[in-house]
């Protein structure tokens, strides 16, 4: 096992004074009796080697003891250094930790006027609803709105004549129409065309006031009829992309500062009713109109 340097500083002096206390043995033992002069000269020089031993045993004493003093300042130093970074350690995380709760409380803060803001936007909100469905409603109940009452055949259906058509409309809401503008117009088709109803609206109208009588609107399909067209007329239950003639229009009104529309659309068939005539619209006639599948909405 090996040795401390101060074990083994002290194990070489016990050595260095055994073997001078031998020399010294041996020494007196070979000197005759009379030769004591000698034997002090002798014993002076063990004492100078024991000398010399403690000497340099101090020596060596004191640089250890100045390596060891060394060795406690660094490791004072150590331990300082050491205990103040524990302490800086301690007082980051300590910081870190008053800076974590600042953050949560703001956060918390936060969230609370987020709440806040979201309700007050959703209390807005539901006001702007309200305030606009009573806009609405005041708007609906004093508004005008012109409807379509009705529309029929005007005369009987004969081969060689025109078909007339009459149409009746009446401002039924609570206010009056400005500014009504009307165009209709009368087609042969095998079906409705694809777009928009083809008719020209005119940029200047009339009024229409609430109520009766309202306005009545002739159409007139100015082609003679003739048999073959009649016979080929599609029935209530059309099979097909049959040749009829079809009457259209609408009406652009101003109402409350707003611009509103009313639109219709009718085709012209024949009853399946085995060549039998039924009064129908107030004509007999043996052939009435259709509601096309489009271009008859209003707002």
């Amino acid at each position: 096992m090996a040795l401390r340097p101060d074990e083994r500083r002290a194990k070489e002096l016990a050595e260095s004074t055994s073997a001078a206390l031998r020399d010294l043995a041996s020494s007196i033992r070979s000197l005759p009796k009379d030769h004591i002069p000698e034997a002090i000269e002798a014993l002076r020089n063990v004492a100078n080697r024991i000398d010399a031993v403690a000497m340099q045993n101090n020596a060596n004493n004191e640089e250890t003891a100045r390596f060891q003093r060394r060795s406690l300042n660094a490791q004072w130093w150590l331990l300082t250094a050491t205990t103040a970074a524990f302490i800086a350690a301690g007082i980051y995380a300590y910081v870190a930790y008053l800076q974590k709760n600042v953050m949560n409380n703001t956060l918390t803060e936060v969230r609370k006027q987020s709440g806040f803001s979201e309700k007050s936007a959703s209390a807005a909100m539901e006001a702007a609803k309200a305030a606009r469905d009573a806009n609405a409603v005041t708007f609906e109940s004093t508004r005008a709105r012109i409807a379509r009452r009705n529309t029929q055949i005007d005369k009987p259906i004969s081969i060689g004549n025109a078909i007339n058509v009459v149409s009746y409309f009446e401002n039924v809401g609570h206010s009056a129409a400005f500014n009504v503008r009307i165009d209709s117009d009368v087609r042969r088709w095998r079906g409705l065309p694809d777009g928009p109803m083809p008719v020209k609206i005119p940029l200047e109208g009339e009024t229409l006031e609430v109520g009766p009588p309202g306005h009545q609107l002739y159409m007139i399909d100015s082609e003679p009829v003739k048999e073959d067209f009649l016979k080929g007329l599609p029935s209530i239950h059309p099979k097909g992309k049959e040749l009829t003639t079809y009457f259209f229009g609408r009406f652009n009104y101003v109402t409350l500062g707003q611009e509103h529309y009313t639109e219709f659309c009718f085709y012209l068939t024949g009853y399946d009713s085995g060549g039998l005539p039924i009064r129908v619209q107030a004509v007999e006639t043996r052939y009435t109109l259709m509601q096309c599948n489009k271009w008859h909405r209003a707002d």
